[in-house]
């Protein structure tokens, strides 16, 4: 599976300073998911009296049509779906509590995968506007203090001094070496919501989580790396049902997130907790170690699926890429 290791990602850490006390919620990914859509789209849209994107004559230019009103990007693509994934996370795993002074830094780590990497400005304006105009229900300010790279390589790309964004490098896992392994603990970190036979499952057997990855990876690698990745997957599927699942301490737990856009409250439950797989692993680990950068299952957008290896011992080597 070495054309899973062409993908390119990067991922940066924004460092936010709150104007006065912000109090958000335990997942509140989902706030600043719902609030950064209308910062990006007053950003960037140039018809600012225009509710929907179905019309407008630059729908296929425009940052925001592209990013969250997707449609087919590459028209040649095999995989066709009208849930095209974003290329886009932004990661809450980072927030370690939920009361932020003035003093304190906010983090939001922002991962950009294939063509939408080079929209790192678009975002970084996106965010500045929501700083200015607030969010959460009491529409608290920030401003951005500054903002590193975190991969490939951790460098800072932004201060408020300087006030100029540099531009990013963009990185991709040339090669993965581990030690040979028949157990995989993964540490679930965010609600993991992964469908199976069209319902979400309350425990993650390890062929629902390769089946989640390969769809995840395989429609965002064709839509937004003009990458095809040719794999015998149904083998891979196949053989992902003889691992077993060895232990389980997982836990499903429940939120709900108010949809501005579609008017009503969305319950995103997922499963966090630990899972220990036994089996021959190997052939998976490319997929899995993948996963760990871009998240699985549903809503990653704001944070969901995000998952930690545990047990592995491997070594990455990362090479800065053009495109």
């Amino acid at each position: 599976m070495q054309q899973l290791q062409q993908i390119p990602f990067s991922i940066f850490l924004f460092r936010i300073r709150p104007d006065e006390e912000i109090i958000l919620n335990k997942f509140y990914g989902s706030t600043i998911r719902g609030g950064f859509g209308y910062a990006f789209k007053k950003a960037t849209c140039i018809f600012k009296n225009k509710s929907t994107c179905v019309d407008c004559i630059l729908s296929g230019e425009c940052a925001y049509s592209l990013l969250f009103e997707s449609k087919i990007q590459n028209s040649n693509a095999t995989l066709k779906t009208l849930d095209i994934p974003r290329p886009y996370i932004l990661d809450i795993e980072t927030y370690r509590k939920n009361i932020y002074n003035k003093n304190d830094i906010l983090p939001l780590q922002l991962t950009l995968i294939g063509n939408s990497i080079k929209y790192l400005p678009y975002f970084f304006v996106s965010i500045q506007t929501l700083g200015e105009t607030g969010f959460g229900y009491q529409r608290k300010n920030f401003t951005i203090e500054s903002v590193l790279q975190q991969y490939p390589e951790e460098k800072e790309i932004y201060n408020a001094e300087e006030g100029s964004l540099t531009k990013p490098d963009i990185g991709r896992v040339k090669e993965i070496g581990t030690e040979p392994t028949t157990k995989l603990t993964l540490k679930f970190i965010t609600p993991t919501r992964i469908k199976y036979n069209g319902k979400f499952v309350s425990i993650i057997e390890f062929h629902y989580l390769v089946r989640s990855l390969i769809h995840r990876i395989t429609f965002l690698s064709e839509h937004w790396c003009d990458k095809k990745i040719e794999y015998h997957w149904n083998d891979l599927i196949k053989k992902s049902e003889d691992i077993r699942i060895e232990v389980c301490e997982t836990r499903w737990v429940e939120f709900e997130r108010y949809s501005t856009r579609q008017k009503t409250t969305m319950k995103l439950g997922g499963i966090v907790g630990e899972i220990t797989y036994k089996g021959n692993i190997d052939d998976f680990l490319p997929l899995i170690i993948l996963g760990s950068y871009l998240h699985t299952g549903k809503n990653t957008t704001f944070g969901l699926g995000k998952y930690r290896i545990e047990n592995l011992r491997r070594r990455d080597n990362v090479e800065n890429i053009e495109m």
